[in-house]
């Protein structure tokens, strides 16, 4: 309640000093019987002219979903999983692409700078007027100029990873045009957690720069598979401190309903457990494995049957091949050790399975220790947040300058962008190439085109 930033009119909603406490998470009891106070008489999903009384003002119910039919829908303490996958992906283009000031695709316009002028006290944000009566809008402090935007473009074209770590992220790079397009979900995932920090250091103020440090913080503790229950209250609480720094800076635009989603993450992270086994990376794979199926457009359906079936049986009656066949199970890996070949190019170390062998496996394939599972309190365990204090966000504390200053120091240590090593062959098809496609990336390319402002 005494945080700062409850008193800074001026950095938030303007003239207005927030005094309620935080609303308490409801119970499912009590949404349930809100939701059926509220939506009495009305069945379906109400139409504009036709809402439910109160709507905007008392509540934000449009209709009673049919699970709360259910006898134990109010008993679940996650109704709703929220993708993270998505969440992600969104969250990244909203600052991608008003940090580098793409003019289709950013968060900073007009109408953003007419919603700053009547709801925020920025008057250097404000919409101006030359001597001949054209309006622009004024170069704001979170967007690259055409230079910056083209260094960065830069980095990103010479950017490798190890195989299979990612798809290549330089094919998406157009230099010459000054142009973004084709990210999909998994490298936005790379990049908001490994790359962003790096990629906007040398051009964005501190705050900010904090700021997204933070937010990708955020985002790798939340996607690790170890997680411990304390430490995502503590998340809980910062995400909340870093939305609001973000909030200071960008315009009201920028925020949607996939920023806010962001706070809701740590508490279904720590009722539900580690987000792979919730969002939507396995599916989108296999729906993209699916699709490459159809070879009659007419007969979507059928056609996926058919090649699926096909896919079965010849599967099965490859295990009755000899090792000198190349099927599936014996055909040499993409990234061969230079093994030992047999006369025919196929490997000649393949071997059938020996049911005797069924005692060694076994001993490999062991659950974890009962006591681990039985801990309440204790999910996995933490790599980040056990450096920090409880109730403290993470203090950076790095060599700051612009990019020419760095290069001017011999002794400065490199800042591990990955740039230098040249390890990973970037050959793109890793994890991220078999890719899920979005429903709104689909069918038109993520045009990043660097702007004057």
């Amino acid at each position: 309640m005494n945080h700062p930033y409850r008193f800074q009119s001026d950095k938030f909603l303007k003239g207005v000093i927030e005094r309620l406490p935080p609303l308490p998470h409801p119970s499912g009891l009590e949404m349930l019987n809100e939701v059926s106070k509220y939506t009495e008489g009305h069945n379906g999903v109400s139409s504009y002219n036709d809402k439910i009384p109160g709507f905007g003002v008392k509540h934000n119910w449009v209709k009673k979903s049919i699970f709360w039919e259910l006898p134990y829908w109010h008993t679940n303490l996650i109704r709703h999983n929220l993708d993270v996958m998505h969440i992600e992906k969104n969250v990244f283009d909203n600052i991608f692409y008003t940090v580098m000031d793409c003019p289709n695709r950013s968060k900073d316009n007009l109408k953003a700078r007419l919603d700053i002028q009547l709801y925020c006290q920025k008057p250097n944000l404000h919409l101006q007027q030359d001597m001949s009566g054209r309006v622009y809008k004024p170069k704001g402090t979170y967007c690259l100029h055409k230079k910056q935007q083209q260094e960065v473009l830069s980095w990103m074209k010479e950017l490798s990873f190890p195989d299979g770590y990612a798809s290549s992220i330089s094919r998406c790079v157009k230099e010459a045009q000054c142009k973004v397009s084709g990210m999909k979900s998994h490298d936005c995932h790379v990049f908001i957690q490994r790359l962003l920090p790096t990629a906007f250091r040398p051009y964005l103020p501190r705050p900010l720069w904090e700021a997204l440090t933070e937010l990708s913080i955020f985002f790798r503790d939340i996607c690790s598979t170890n997680l411990n229950a304390q430490h995502m209250e503590l998340m809980q609480m910062n995400i909340i401190e870093i939305i609001c720094k973000l909030e200071r800076i960008f315009p009201p635009s920028f925020f949607d309903s996939m920023e806010h989603l962001t706070i809701h993450l740590p508490y279904e992270a720590k009722v539900g457990g580690p987000v792979q086994y919730r969002w939507m990376y396995p599916f989108e794979r296999y729906m993209f494995y699916l699709k490459k199926k159809v070879t009659n457009k007419a007969k979507v359906e059928g056609s996926i049957c058919e090649a699926y079936l096909i896919d079965e049986i010849t599967n099965f009656a490859s295990h009755y091949f000899g090792d000198d066949v190349q099927t599936i199970w014996n055909r040499v890996p993409r990234n061969d050790d230079g093994g030992l070949r047999s006369v025919d190019g196929y490997a000649n170390n393949v071997r059938s399975f020996d049911v005797d062998q069924s005692d060694e496996i076994s001993q490999l394939c062991r659950v974890l220790p009962t006591p681990t599972l039985d801990d309440p309190n204790i999910l996995v365990e933490s790599s980040y947040y056990e450096e920090i204090g409880q109730h403290e966000l993470i203090q950076l504390d790095m060599n700051w300058g612009n990019k020419d200053d760095e290069d001017e120091d011999d002794e400065e240590e490199d800042d591990g962008d990955g740039d230098s090593d040249g390890d990973g062959d970037g050959d793109g098809v890793g994890d991220g190439e078999e890719e899920e496609e979005d429903d709104d990336d689909d069918e038109e390319e993520d045009d990043c085109y660097g702007g004057d402002g």
